[in-house]
């Protein structure tokens, strides 16, 4: 996904403009176990939270629609609610 390649390009530029003390001060396999560990993450989750987001949406608007069809004057603050 796009987030997911935004967020290596984004720490990968980071690091690369790090301070030389930094690289000093980190071995370069902790550097490197972070940035996979990371984006790993980033990676596994991101497509259930897409998910959860998608579902959650579609719920909203079936409620909302439900309502407009049961009460159809309570249409309005069923779409504050949600």
């Amino acid at each position: 996904m796009r987030a997911s390649e935004r967020l290596h390009n984004q720490i990968f530029e980071r690091l690369l403009r790090a301070r030389v003390a930094f690289f000093d001060q980190n071995p370069a396999g902790r550097i490197l176990n972070r940035f996979t560990k990371d984006l790993g993450i980033i990676d596994e989750m991101l497509p259930n939270t897409a998910y959860d987001l998608n579902l959650t949406f579609a719920q909203a608007i079936g409620i909302v629609v439900t309502v407009g069809i049961v009460n159809w004057w309570l249409i309005l603050p069923a779409i504050f609610l949600t």
